[in-house]
């Protein structure tokens, strides 16, 4: 995942979408919300990702997704 963001066709994402059987913990999150390619991410679709409390708080805490307006954490 770290990997992919830092590529240049990340930078122009305005949505990103994980679901079904991705299981995206807390290290998974903090790499979501500091990623410099995501300056522009405006949806953020987390459905059925098994998202606990401590990976939440790690996303809703973040400063670094200025453009954030909506994140689906359905299931």
């Amino acid at each position: 995942l770290e990997t992919l963001l830092k590529t240049d066709a990340a930078s122009g994402l305005w949505w990103l979408a994980f679901q079904g059987t991705s299981r995206l913990g807390v290290r998974a999150l903090e790499v979501i919300a500091n990623a410099e390619s995501l300056r522009k991410l405006e949806v953020l679709t987390l459905r059925w990702c098994e998202i606990d409390n401590e990976a939440g708080q790690v996303l809703a805490a973040s400063k670094g997704l200025p453009k954030l307006r909506e994140v689906d954490l359905l299931g």
